[in-house]
């Protein structure tokens, strides 16, 4: 049975949850792995390392790791048409009520439903939320991902843990500090420009790019929340610059300025940057 049409909230109903240890979780909190078909799952936290008043850091780190079986793989933040991104689902007494999940470079998939961004092998995706700096915080929840190969299973890893400040750094800060070692160099908002034409969208990117020339650019991934948008296609360069085209299948109804997150690839090289971009009505 093939399950890339549910939605996120069917996702929920039919996974089953995982029971969490709540105890406090001083340093390094991590979840039991949990395995899965086509891989295994955790949720890893970074010592919370107390202020000079005891008091946990204002901003706190992790990391989602992900271990993927041969032939299976896991979204990017934009999945295409039939996948779904990694997303949390916090609960009402959790202290924490967002976390941005950060991303590492993907690659694209040519598949029969179109295709899709995302990884075919083991990621850690890091984490980041803030605390307020409280002596302690409730980080109570659900973690919801897909993990597929012809089908997609879906993953809901609940947590929940006590975070209270230590002095002892714990080895998962290891696992974390990589996967934010492993993230794109940040791109100048000045080098972007985002352009939409009736039914597509083109991004050039102008300038140097770290120390290489943009035209050595050879992929682009984009996110637009609300939209759907096709893998961008590489056009011919000029001066420096260089533009990639895509596809726009949906896209909000009304105008509105929204971030587009774009990642761009240059061999093993990636670089990223979020601008607000203006989406233009119907009438426009």
């Amino acid at each position: 049975m093939v399950m890339h049409q549910l939605s996120p909230s069917a996702w929920f109903l039919l996974a089953a949850p995982i029971l969490v240890n709540s105890s406090p979780a001083p340093a390094g909190a991590v979840t039991d792995w949990h395995q899965t078909m086509g891989g295994n799952v955790r949720l890893v936290l970074e010592s919370a390392i107390a202020d000079k008043d005891g008091h946990l850091p204002s901003l706190m780190r992790g990391a989602i790791e992900i271990k993927l079986d041969e032939g299976w793989h896991t979204y990017w933040r934009d999945p295409g048409a039939s996948g779904i991104p990694p997303m949390f689902q916090w609960a009402a007494g959790s202290d924490i009520q967002s976390a941005t999940i950060h991303y590492p470079a993907p690659r694209w998939v040519d598949d029969a439903y179109g295709g899709y961004a995302g990884y075919t092998e083991p990621v850690s995706l890091p984490i980041t939320f803030e605390t307020d700096g409280r002596a302690s915080a409730r980080l109570e929840g659900s973690l919801l991902l897909g993990i597929c190969e012809d089908i997609c299973i879906p993953v809901v890893l609940p947590f929940v843990a006590e975070i209270v400040p230590s002095q002892v750094t714990a080895l998962t800060d290891m696992v974390i500090r990589n996967a934010f070692d492993a993230l794109p160099e940040k791109l100048s908002e000045d080098a972007v420009s985002v352009e939409f034409n009736e039914g597509s969208v083109k991004v050039t990117i102008a300038g140097e790019a770290g120390a290489e020339t943009s035209k050595d650019l050879d992929a682009l991934f984009v996110h637009l929340e609300g939209a759907q948008i096709s893998y961008p296609k590489k056009m011919a360069h000029e001066g420096g610059h260089i533009s990639f085209v895509a596809k726009v299948n949906s896209m909000p109804s009304s105008a509105k300025l929204l971030p587009m997150n774009i990642t761009a690839m240059m061999g093993d090289k990636a670089y990223d940057v979020s601008i607000d971009v203006h989406i233009p009505s119907e009438k426009e």
